[in-house]
């Protein structure tokens, strides 16, 4: 086995700077050696500062194992190429090129537009930015537009998927719709028709969907946060609500399988109310004060359930706090005692039985949680934070 070790001429001062710095790196390996597929065995030796990502093929007669060391954590101090196998020699003066390329590496900008599946039939109206994102109409399909830096087209395409993702979220939160993407393409938007209407839309919509004119609309503050994931401009607490997104979008998506009477429809509607809440309790986590501690036994207090009535009752009234930390409980049940919230045995004919363990005294035969309040609820507190953190920093 041997091994060559490439220190970096300038360390990088960052976790960021040192990911872009391994992108670069992967873009100069493929350009170089054609390939670069990868066996991730993601490992990390702590006593000897080394964190090993896996084995990569290059073309070569055997995999390398690839990794790097580091004197402070996520910072990268050498490029390890390791010949596990001893299967080929190490293109050493390759390897130490490719580090060097990756060093001063640039990206270019890079635009990928990919079809937006909304349900319904329903169109967003045109949105054309100076940032990065743009959505427009093609032959009566949605498309999502991107503009951003990338080192080569697996980087783009990567990091075009890393993109995405929360952004569908974040649509999702604010439409009230389940989203998806369907094929990449390099189709550009058309000319911008300067006298074409548009609208704006007031965050404190409740009920629905934010239609006007026969078109979705998304406020300003929505695509703000979208630029900023592009930028990679994001703080803690943004990063705390498209992670509340993440956990809307995904309910959504099981509020509508629950809609279809299937063998899963139950354990969709239970899932869902899961991630309702659970978006509730990081939305309620944003800017919150620190936990008390106790002057007893100076152990620190934690009160979920008592900061998620709490965030409830600031924006949407004591009723609804209420029915929330009704629902809180249910969902505590499900995950940590295992109670279901029905028998699961619907079968188009409804059959009460009673059930004293209930709030209601009953047990119905399918999960009778209204997610559809609890959605609509919930969407205005991921709107009214979204506009808190916009407009406050």
């Amino acid at each position: 086995m041997s091994a060559t070790l490439i220190p970096l001429k300038t360390p990088l001062s960052s976790e960021a700077a040192n990911n872009r710095f391994l992108r670069a790196l992967w873009a100069s390996l493929r350009a170089e050696f054609g390939k670069l597929a990868w066996q991730e065995s993601p490992t990390r030796y702590g006593p000897r500062k080394v964190i090993y990502f896996g084995y990569a093929d290059l073309g070569l007669s055997g995999l390398i194992r690839i990794g790097v060391t580091y004197k402070r954590r996520s910072i990268i101090d050498c490029v390890v190429f390791w010949n596990v196998f001893d299967k080929t020699n190490l293109p050493t003066d390759r390897f130490e090129r490719c580090v060097r390329l990756a060093e001063s590496a640039t990206e270019t900008e890079i635009t990928i537009s990919a079809k937006i599946l909304v349900p319904y039939g329903l169109d967003f109206q045109r949105v054309e930015r100076r940032g990065a994102i743009s959505i427009f109409h093609h032959n009566n399909v949605n498309y999502l537009c991107l503009r951003f830096l990338a080192f080569d087209e697996a980087d783009a395409a990567h990091q075009f998927a890393l993109y995405t993702k929360p952004i569908l979220d974040i649509l999702s939160s604010f439409t009230n719709l389940f989203l998806n993407l369907d094929e990449y393409t390099d189709l550009l938007p058309p000319p911008l028709d300067v006298h074409r209407s548009t609208f704006s839309l007031n965050l404190d919509w409740i009920d629905g969907f934010p239609i006007i004119n026969g078109m979705l609309v998304i406020p300003e503050q929505c695509f703000a946060l979208i630029d900023a994931i592009v930028c990679d401009d994001l703080n803690v607490q943004k990063q705390q609500l498209i992670d509340a997104c993440h956990h809307f979008h995904a309910a959504r998506v099981l509020e509508e399988q629950s809609r279809n009477f299937s063998s899963t429809h139950s354990v969709a509607a239970e899932l869902a109310l899961v991630l309702y809440v659970s978006c509730l309790e990081v939305l309620s986590l944003i800017n919150a004060p620190p936990p008390r501690t106790c002057s007893t036994c100076n152990q620190v207090q934690y009160s979920i359930s008592a900061r998620v009535t709490e965030f409830m009752e600031k924006h949407h009234g004591s009723v609804v706090a209420q029915f929330v930390r009704e629902l809180y409980t249910f969902r505590s049940k499900y995950l940590h005692v295992g109670q279901l919230l029905s028998s699961r045995s619907y079968t188009r004919q409804a059959i009460p039985q009673l059930d004293s363990s209930s709030t209601n005294g009953t047990r119905s035969t399918m999960p009778m949680v209204p997610l559809l309040n609890l959605r609509e609820y919930t969407s205005f507190c991921i709107r009214a934070v979204t506009h808190e953190l916009t407009e406050f920093g």
